[in-house]
């Protein structure tokens, strides 16, 4: 805590400039938490940072894997609170972070009181941004109280964004007067030079759309929905999202702050698969050292890395084998069948239903000869009342050569029908389960089919 009472105060909770030349810089696995600062009469200047990095004379510095909340500004006067901020350097790699909890009671700035990271000047080369989550929830009795996840500062060449695979949610309340509450921000509507046609699979989320709570704010003008903002700044973020992320907690110092929920039942969402790999440089792992999809050994399902720090995948389809080989879990039933197509499980499989499933294209189980090796596929729920659902222009279930498959709708293979394969996609080929290419001694028991045409 820093209690000030004139002048200019800076406080940060790593501060870090390289006077001499310096290669590399790491700033990493730190847990940056409850730092405030507090004024007693008006300062001119009042800063609080969890990373303050000057930059210097480094060439590449790589902060990631960092968790920053409970920041607290309680100042009179104009100051701004950001979880990391970057002044300077060449490029920049800022990944796997969580920043959220940043607060302030009154404080004024001309920029963004509250900015997630934070980029206020055009010094640095390449600024890499990639599998961060932010989350901001702040108020502040200033009339014109404004915040921002990501602030940005224009420049012709320089201080260039590339935006890939964040979560970025602002749901501040934006001052009564002309605060406003961004999700990305830019200091200049000059051109969008420096803001990399790359930068894509993002979530951007301010609430409710208004005036006050907008996707983007270039200091002049404000976009609104997601719609709006890609259309703005195409060719960019083309396969961007907005969503209120289901978040297990937004409390500071729980295990599971700004993890995403997905355990049955929990709300379904984009975030999964919903990234795209980051070869350069080699992101493996996220903030808990869990494996991105694509990794090798990952053993989780999706199509794709998910967005955000947390690699969560989605235990909802289990597989077993015998002989026992292990128990896998899969988010779909489409990722499950790639795997049994590719020889991953082999013998006598059982795939066991645990959640309800949104496949977002056909999940098709082909015949059982190289490279798939099987003998029968058994398919049930575990429990009532699962389902599982497509909307595309394919099957739903495509059998195509399989064999000795069996999907019994019973829980467990007892009692009556529960499980209900829905179709809800308009297209002539939207079918639920399609036979193909001589597939053959199947059998489809106890299901409830529901399709659209």
């Amino acid at each position: 805590t820093s209690n000030s009472t004139s002048g200019s105060t800076f406080i940060y909770g790593i501060f870090q400039n390289s006077f001499s030349a310096v290669s590399t810089v790491n700033i990493n696995n730190n847990l940056i938490h409850d730092i405030s600062l507090t004024s007693t009469t008006a300062l001119a200047n009042g800063y609080l940072s969890g990373i303050n990095s000057q930059g210097g004379n480094i060439i590449t510095a790589n902060l990631h894997t960092n968790k920053v909340y409970n920041l607290t500004s309680n100042i009179i006067g104009s100051g701004t609170v950001s979880g990391i901020t970057v002044w300077g350097g060449t490029t920049y790699n800022i990944y796997n972070n969580y920043v959220g909890s940043l607060t302030t009671t009154s404080a004024t700035a001309a920029t963004p009181s509250i900015m997630g990271i934070r980029f206020p000047n055009s010094n640095p080369t390449n600024l890499n941004i990639y599998y961060n989550t932010i989350y901001l929830n702040a108020s502040s009795s200033n009339a014109t109280f404004s915040t921002a996840g990501i602030y940005h500062t224009f420049h012709a060449t320089s201080a260039v964004l590339t935006l890939r695979n964040n979560i970025i949610v602002n749901v501040s309340t934006p001052g009564s007067a002309s605060g406003r509450t961004v999700a990305f921000q830019r200091n200049a509507n000059t051109s969008l030079n420096n803001y990399s046609t790359t930068s894509n699979n993002n979530l951007f989320y301010a609430g409710s759309p208004a005036a006050n709570r907008i996707v983007f704010w270039d200091g002049t003008t404000g976009q609104q929905t997601l719609a709006a903002f890609k259309a703005f700044v195409t060719p960019r973020e083309t396969a961007s999202i907005t969503e209120i992320p289901p978040f297990i907690s937004t409390n500071g110092p729980d295990a599971t702050y700004l993890h995403i929920n997905n355990t049955c039942g929990a709300s379904s969402t984009a975030i999964e698969s919903g990234g795209q790999r980051i070869i350069t440089p080699a992101i493996t792992t996220d903030y808990d050292t869990n494996l991105r999809w694509g990794e090798t050994g990952y053993a989780g399902g999706g199509s794709a890395p998910d967005i955000g720090a947390d690699e969560f995948g989605s235990n909802s389809i289990e597989v077993t084998t015998v002989p026992p080989t292990g128990t896998f879990y899969y988010s779909t039933l489409k990722a499950a069948f790639d795997q049994i197509n590719l020889g991953t499980h082999q013998g006598a499989i059982t795939v066991r239903i645990l959640c309800s499933t949104i496949e977002s294209s056909s999940a098709v189980l082909n015949s059982p000869t190289a490279p798939a090796f099987y003998a029968s596929v058994l398919i049930y729920p575990t429990t009532t009342g699962l389902s599982i659902n497509a909307s595309h222009n394919e099957s739903l279930i495509d059998l195509d050569g399989a064999d000795n498959v069996t999907i019994d709708g019973r829980v467990n293979q007892t009692g009556v029908a529960d499980l209900t394969l829905i179709h809800t996609g308009s297209n002539n080929n939207s079918r639920n389960i399609r036979f193909v290419n001589s597939a053959q001694n199947n059998t489809i028991q106890y299901c409830n089919i529901q399709g659209a045409c």
